[in-house]
């Protein structure tokens, strides 16, 4: 057991060395240290509970234990056991409760004399006074600490005198006890307060040191901090001279912990100092803008404290300091920019200071963390850059045409894409092309040309197309190729939305039609240069759909161009869908199979689109020349559908299409009265039952649609003959040998029995 307990007695050494080790050459901070110590202790602590526990068990007689008749005993519940004073600290707690009686009994009976003979003391007394509560407080110390022994109260006693010498002195420069010149109002008021200091300061130290007490600690920094600020206020120093002996002041505090943090007889001190130095870059602040009012020294200050805290970073080795570093900077350089002759040109200031956290990222090229500290907090800052600037620039001042503004913009791109360069970041990539369409729409608004002055979604699209091209295809230089995905997907988000801008804003112009040609170009380049299946696809359609539509765009203009055209919609939408299929008859040539199918699916369904707009409404179409000439190609467009894909079902557009067309030959044959319309519609079904059979010699299927389709019309045009012939009479009866002569050949050449019965009958 004791060679047990003297191994870890030996690790426990060990242990404790290579900490202390650690700590001494800056690998860890001293906060580490006694956090790690810590850790240790309970681990340690843990490791021997189960051992004590063990110890107090009772011991049990194995044959006893093994026994079968042996009785179950229940281990007694441990009673917390009730911690008993000993009788010197029982002796020590009511001379320290008699103490704080009498104290609270005496400042009780202070106040009431106070309040009520307060009036009549004069400024001496007064001064006497609140010097006496401090000197009193030190009484009761020395008796509770040499006389009673009891520390704790003493240090406490302690402690409340000396808080009361700020106070004397302030009494004292209130009632001007040392003249005018040295009062709270007086033109030596700095003086007064180095006095202050210098009485306090050694007084708190000797506490700190002899008590090692934290407080006194703090109160001897705070003291020396408020000495070098009032020596150098009361020298009547410039702004410039006293900030710089508080930042001295500030660097030999560091200093000071980086050759002395290891001094065993100032380690309280060395361990208070860091978060001592963070607080004192705010009281040294506090100070100047105290003693001096200047925007212009403060946003000096502000880089200097910034500079501080960045030195901290190397000093305490933590490298979180950095944060406020950078927050300082910032808006230490907008104070410089703004309150300053720089304000001429504040926007592009503005930008460019995102560009100063990318310069000062070299000082820590070795360490990552910072580096990308940096690189983000440059983001952020350019970022809050853009915004200031975009709101100062147009909505404040309505500089919407401003050179410095585009400037900017273009110092934004440039961080942003270097960020992107350094760092392989996509999001940095989106936000530099982002900015570039922020400054070639800055750009727009500097051009002086009337003719480009009602197209900028044209202008846009060709920047974008630019883009597309250089970062897409072109890909030089070769850092180029870190903004290629992120180029390729803004070029052409961007193109889709100013064509949209364009069908918004100039719905009766040509740009939006003329942008949607434009981008099935994109979309043909796209196809082929990309590997992506998705962007594939999307591109393999978008190539004929952006035709389809920019054809459509342009009707409006082309109705402008041409009075003629302007109520020739549907002859428009059924030229657009014939285009397209003349654009796959040339993919067909070309050998682009993937084109032609899309090509050729768009024309049919822009083409169909036509004729059902024929059945929704007048669109004022011609019906004695256009309207069949439409129907006619509607056959021929079917057929060349029926053609290519070859479904039975298709047979059924081609049949429907040949009645369409037979019924728009009514006006031009000039057909006239009811017999003659009765004529027209029974010659219907024998027209179509003539091409089944012609059809039939080749194609089985194509028979069977236009034989079904003649007797599918057929009972209707029957039945509305005979409404026709009992209301008006108009028409011989002998027109129904039409019909009953196509249900006779029917019969004829029916081949299944049920067909055969069922004409027969009808």
């Amino acid at each position: 057991m004791s060679e047990d307990h003297q191994n870890k007695g030996t690790r426990k050494r060990i242990f404790r060395e290579e900490l202390s080790e650690l700590q001494q050459k800056g690998y860890i901070d001293q906060n580490d240290y006694y956090k790690v110590n810590a850790a240790y202790e309970q681990y340690q602590y843990d490791l021997l509970q189960p051992a004590l526990e063990a110890e107090k068990e009772p011991y049990i007689d194995k044959n006893i234990q093994e026994s079968s008749e042996a009785p179950t005993y229940k281990k007694p519940k441990k009673k917390k056991a009730k911690k008993q004073k000993t009788a010197e600290q029982i002796r020590e707690r009511n001379i320290t409760w008699s103490l704080i009686l009498g104290v609270i009994l005496l400042l009780t009976g202070g106040l009431v004399v106070g309040t009520s003979t307060w009036d009549q003391m004069g400024p001496v007394l007064k001064v006497f006074t609140l010097s006496f509560i401090s000197l009193f407080f030190y009484g009761l110390s020395w008796v509770a600490g040499r006389l009673l022994n009891i520390h704790q109260t003493a240090f406490a006693f302690l402690t409340l005198g000396s808080l009361f010498i700020p106070i004397a002195f302030l009494s004292i420069g209130y009632f001007g006890l040392f003249g005018p010149y040295l009062s709270l109002y007086g033109d030596g008021r700095e003086w007064l307060g180095l006095l202050a200091a210098l009485f306090a300061l050694p007084i708190y130290l000797v506490i700190a040191q002899r008590h090692q007490s934290r407080l006194f600690t703090w109160l001897s920094f705070l003291g020396s901090t408020f000495l070098v600020g009032f020596l150098l206020a009361g020298l009547e120093v410039s702004v410039d001279v006293f900030y710089l002996g508080l930042m001295v002041y500030n660097a030999a505090l560091l200093a000071l912990y980086h050759f002395y943090k290891t001094n065993s007889t100032v380690q309280l001190f060395m361990k208070e100092l860091p978060p001592f130095a963070q607080l004192n870059l705010v009281i040294s602040t506090l100070l100047l803008l105290n003693f001096y009012e200047s925007e212009v020294f403060y946003s000096f200050n502000l880089l200097l404290t910034a500079t501080i805290y960045m030195s901290m970073v190397f000093v305490y080795h933590s490298k979180y300091y950095q944060f406020v570093s950078h927050a300082l900077v910032a808006y230490g350089l907008y104070e410089l920019i703004h309150f300053t002759p720089l304000q001429q040109v504040d926007l592009v200031l503005y930008a460019l200071i995102g560009l100063v956290y990318l310069g000062l990222q070299y000082m820590v090229k070795h360490d990552n963390f910072m580096k990308q500290v940096f690189y983000y907090t440059s983001a952020l800052v350019s970022l809050a850059a853009f915004m200031y600037i975009t709101v100062q620039g147009i909505l404040l001042r309505g500089e919407s045409s401003s050179f410095l503004l585009l400037i900017a913009y273009l110092v934004i791109v440039f961080n942003y894409g270097y960020l992107a360069y350094q760092t392989k970041r996509s999001v940095f990539a989106y936000f530099a092309l982002i900015f570039v369409f922020v400054s070639a729409a800055q750009g727009f608004s500097l051009i002086e040309l009337p003719w480009l002055q009602d197209h900028f979604a044209l202008y846009m699209f060709c920047i974008s197309s630019l883009l597309y091209g250089w970062v897409w295809l072109y890909r030089k230089p070769t850092f180029m190729r870190t903004f290629q995905q992120s180029g390729f997907v803004m070029s052409v988000l961007v193109m889709v939305l100013f064509i949209i801008y364009a069908t918004l804003e100039h719905p009766t112009g040509y740009d939006a039609g003329l942008l949607l040609v434009l981008f099935s170009g994109i979309a043909y380049v796209t196809w082929r240069t990309t590997f992506h299946k998705g962007w594939q696809d999307a591109a393999l359609w978008a190539h004929p759909i952006s035709i389809a539509l920019g054809m459509f765009a342009l009707h409006p203009q082309l109705s402008s161009w041409f009075p003629m055209y302007q109520d020739q919609l549907i002859v428009h939408v059924a030229c657009t869908g014939l285009l397209l299929l003349i654009v796959q008859y040339c993919w067909k040539q070309l050998g682009v199979k993937a084109f032609e199918n899309a090509s050729f699916i768009i024309g049919q369904i822009v083409f169909s689109i036509s004729l059902m707009m024929v059945v929704s409404g007048d669109y004022g179409l011609n019906v004695d020349t256009v309207l069949p000439l439409l129907l006619l190609i509607a056959i021929g467009v079917y057929t060349l559908l029926l053609y290519t894909y070859r479904y039975v079902w298709m047979w059924w557009l081609v049949s429907g299409t040949t009645l369409a067309f037979y019924g728009s030959l009514f006006n031009p044959l000039n057909i006239q009265g009811i017999a003659g319309t009765v004529t027209f519609s029974f010659v219907a079904p024998i027209v179509l039952i003539a091409l089944a059979e012609i059809i039939g010699l080749r194609w089985r299927y194509g028979k069977q649609s236009f034989f079904w389709l003649a007797h599918i019309i057929q009972p209707f045009l029957v039945a509305g003959g005979v409404l026709l012939f009992v209301s008006t009479q108009g028409f011989s009866p002998f027109l129904y040998l039409l019909p009953l002569a196509m249900y006779l050949y029917s019969t004829v050449k029916a081949t299944i029995p049920w067909q055969q019965y069922s004409f027969l009958y009808i």
